[in-house]
C-alpha cells in the first residue's frame, strides 16, 4: 500500500465532529482558561496576604508587645495573644478563647 492510500484509509477512519460539538469544546475550553487565570490570581493574593499576615505576627506585633514588656495579652473578645520563640525570632499567636490551638 503506498503513503498516499495509507492516508486516504486513515482519513475515512476519522469522524470530524459537528459544528455543536465544536462549539460546546471551544466554550469549555475557554472557561478553564477563565478558571486558570482566576486560580492565579487567588493564588497570588493569598501569597500577598500570607506575606503580610507573617510580617504583622513575625514583627510588628512581637515588637509593639515586647516595647512595654508584654509576652502575653487577652482581648476583650476572648482570644489571648502569645509571643513565643520561632526559630531564632519571635512570633505572636492568637488562641481562639483560651484554647491551646492556633487560630
Amino acid at each position: 500500500m503506498s503513503d498516499r492510500a495509507w492516508v486516504e484509509e486513515q482519513m475515512k477512519n476519522i469522524s470530524v465532529p459537528d459544528n455543536g460539538a465544536l462549539i460546546v469544546i471551544s466554550e469549555l475550553a475557554n472557561q478553564q482558561i477563565i478558571l486558570e487565570d482566576k486560580i492565579a490570581l487567588a493564588e497570588e493574593s493569598l501569597t500577598k496576604l500570607k506575606a503580610e499576615y507573617n510580617d504583622l505576627a513575625g514583627k510588628h506585633l512581637p515588637e509593639a508587645m515586647a516595647q512595654v514588656g508584654l509576652s502575653e495579652i487577652k482581648l476583650r473578645t476572648g482570644e489571648r495573644v502569645i509571643v513565643k520563640p520561632f526559630n531564632s525570632a519571635k512570633r505572636a499567636y492568637i488562641y481562639k478563647n483560651d484554647s491551646s490551638t492556633n487560630k
